[in-house]
């Protein structure tokens, strides 16, 4: 059986500092820093042996669109994710929690496979389970798991490694917008199947 493979979408500092602007979308705030957490301990686990780590930065949208959300605008007009800033730099708990993970980072917009070198990549890799957590605003999981929905990986979703701006809106996005592609899952169940 093939070691499953850990794509993280997203945890910069733009979005997941203590003082990043993309608080204000989020509520309650606190739960940023509990999805950082949750992620840095799947990371950094010894019950799961993850075949490779890999995380993905996101680019902001260069302009502001018609299908942009309230999320998104913040990040845009505080320049959150906009390369070369500190926000665009991965947060520092991925390095704590993982010192080898493959650092890639995707063209602006909202899937992760666009101009990264995810796919040749992964492709290099015996082929298996891909596990991806990170941020869900603007459509980056819907549109990064649908890429390799089609371009045939198995992907699950722990649920509490998923960063939305509410609740509901999680709720939403996993029970009615991923649920064909991908298999909603929990963090505390990829650790005891790893066991």
């Amino acid at each position: 059986m093939s070691k499953p493979k850990l794509i993280i979408l997203g945890l910069q500092r733009g979005v997941f500092d203590e003082d990043a602007p993309f608080r204000q979308c989020v509520e309650p705030p606190d739960v940023i820093d509990r999805v950082r957490a949750t992620i840095t301990t799947l990371v950094s686990s010894p019950l799961v042996d993850w075949d490779c780590v890999v995380h993905v930065s996101m680019q902001q949208m260069l302009q502001l669109d018609h299908q942009v959300s309230h999320a998104e605008e913040l990040l845009i007009e505080h320049q959150s994710l906009k390369p070369g800033t500190a926000g665009a730099q991965v947060h520092p708990s991925l390095a704590h929690a993982c010192s080898n993970a493959v650092l890639l980072t995707a063209s602006p917009g909202r899937n992760a496979f666009h101009g990264s070198g995810l796919d040749e990549f992964l492709s290099t890799r015996e082929l298996g389970q891909i596990i991806m957590v990170g941020a869900t605003m603007g459509g980056i999981l819907f549109a990064t798991s649908l890429s390799a929905y089609l371009l045939g990986y198995e992907v699950s979703v722990p649920s509490d490694c998923l960063l939305a701006c509410s609740a509901a809106e999680l709720e939403v996005y996993l029970d009615a917008v991923l649920c064909s592609i991908v298999q909603v899952t929990h963090s505390a169940d990829l650790l005891r199947g790893a066991a």
